[in-house]
């Protein structure tokens, strides 16, 4: 199963108003960092950290925003299942 580390990572740095071109860096390109806010691939802890940094969050405050969404997405689901199980 992918993370969806990604996606929060693409949240963030859009609220900031934060290209990929700026964050990106020689242990870390472009194309690297896109695919893996589209989920396509992974990257390592260090370099999600070194991310972080240059967006100027850490990664306790990353790991809130993430689970935040985590738990509406998780939410609305059970949500769903119970009305379709009612309506079932």
């Amino acid at each position: 199963m992918k993370s969806t580390f990604g996606k929060t990572l693409r949240k963030i740095r859009k609220n900031k108003q934060v290209s990929i071109c700026s964050i990106s860096d020689e242990n870390l390109s472009k194309s690297q960092i896109s695919r893996f806010e589209r989920g396509e691939s992974e990257i390592s802890c260090i370099r999600l950290i070194n991310i972080l940094d240059k967006l100027n969050i850490s990664i306790e405050e990353f790991m809130i925003i993430h689970n935040d969404d985590s738990t509406r997405i998780d939410r609305f689901a059970k949500l769903v299942q119970y009305i379709r199980k009612a309506y079932s």
